[in-house]
């Protein structure tokens, strides 16, 4: 995306801080999201970056910290078999997470004339 294999990589960058944080409820008046990563160019003359999210399949089911309990209580040998059922919710995933980053995210980066790159779990 950015003609190089080899671009920098910034972590996570706060992202379009609200106006009138103290407006707000206070749940809501957190920032509207971070960038997970910003890529950029290497060549120091020239500023050339992109966003880069890394987006996680949803999880359904128990709480993962019940998962965690039982393996911490777990008496070895052996493995640890889940009594909870969590499995990935693929169908969620993209209605509850990636596309309300995308919705907030890309129309000021595009406006901004930057790219946005999301990455995406194969299975």
């Amino acid at each position: 995306m950015l003609g190089t294999p080899n671009p920098e990589v910034v972590g996570e960058v706060r992202f379009l801080q609200r106006a009138n944080p103290g407006e707000m409820d206070s749940d809501e008046s957190e920032d509207v999201g971070n960038i997970d990563n910003v890529l950029v160019h290497p060549d120091r003359t020239l500023l050339k970056w992109c966003a880069l999210e890394i987006q996680a399949v949803y999880f359904s089911g128990s709480k993962m910290k019940l998962l965690f309990e039982q393996i911490e209580a777990f008496q070895f040998p052996g493995d640890p078999f889940p009594d909870h059922s969590r499995r990935p919710d693929y169908r969620s995933s993209g209605p509850k997470r990636l596309m309300p980053q995308l919705q907030i995210k890309v129309p000021t980066l595009r406006r901004w004339g930057e790219k946005f790159a999301d990455v995406v779990d194969q299975a």
